[in-house]
């Protein structure tokens, strides 16, 4: 499919952030969805997926067009600034090659130092035995406080913000894609969050424990309406863990037949008992 220039800087602008998103479903998005197979159409939306912007990626490389919205010699403000007087005519993140992270119990050092940022290449130099890669940014600044999250986990474990709120998701997802650690993911639990939101490399899961969470404590903690939002996306790969007896199977059956979705930041405030599952 030729692409204009606005349709060019759309999937170029869905491909930089990296993130899922939602697009009203207008002609030409529609005439991609169907001619290019990358891309959902739900009603009056097309969403894209982790997967789905990956494939946009390959689509915009094999037709010949930058991947970017800017060319090198402009994605970052401090390059731009030798150029013109306004560096925010930049267009790429300021944080588009760094990965927001902390420690649960362990301090961790790259170069020497201490930090809660870094550049991927630099944060690969820290060897942790595990990662968890949490979905929301308020969860992830308040998980020390949440002995029922960190009993779940490795003492070295190396806290990973999947991305959003100026941090770019296709950071974090280089990072996940070159260390050697264990890979946790902790999303809401939802049918996006236990369907992985596309999120590749994962090992593991962490979830509500089914064992020592009662159903009622679930229901009282559901986001209602939640769940019919997001079945028509996610409702084939839910029926597939449950009928393909996958590990989330014990998960997937009471999420879909109670309609629930539980936000991460109550399962903590909550201290619903956790449990990582993992995912061979």
């Amino acid at each position: 499919m030729k692409l204009n220039q606005s349709q060019l800087l759309a999937l170029q602008a869905i491909h930089q952030k990296g993130l899922p998103v939602e697009r009203t479903a207008s002609g030409w998005l529609v005439c991609f969805v169907e001619e290019e197979g990358i891309g959902q159409i739900n009603g009056r939306k097309v969403s894209f997926r982790y997967e789905d912007i990956s494939k946009i990626a390959t689509f915009l490389s094999m037709n010949g067009y930058a991947q970017s919205l800017s060319v090198e010699d402009f994605t970052d403000r401090m390059t731009l600034s030798r150029v013109l007087a306004d560096e925010k005519l930049a267009k790429s993140p300021v944080t588009q090659d760094r990965v927001l992270v902390k420690s649960l119990r362990n301090p961790f050092e790259v170069n020497g130092g201490h930090g809660i940022e870094f550049r991927v290449g630099e944060l690969l130099q820290a060897k942790p035995s595990q990662v968890l890669l949490v979905e929301n940014l308020a969860a992830f600044l308040t998980l020390q406080d949440y002995a029922s999250l960190c009993d779940c986990l490795s003492a070295d474990v190396l806290v990973v913000y999947r991305g959003g709120q100026g941090f770019s998701a296709q950071a974090s997802q280089r990072y996940l894609a070159q260390c050697q650690a264990q890979i946790v993911g902790f999303f809401d639990f939802d049918a996006a969050g236990l369907c992985q939101l596309g999120v590749k490399g994962l090992n593991a899961l962490l979830l509500p424990s089914i064992a020592q969470t009662n159903l009622p404590k679930l229901l009282a903690a559901n986001k209602e309406g939640l769940f019919a939002k997001q079945l028509p996306q996610y409702g084939e790969q839910l029926k597939q863990l449950i009928n393909e007896k996958s590990p989330l199977a014990p998960w997937a059956e009471p999420l879909r037949h109670h309609q629930l979705a539980v936000m991460q930041e109550v399962m903590l405030s909550r201290a619903l008992p956790l449990v990582v599952v993992s995912l061979v």
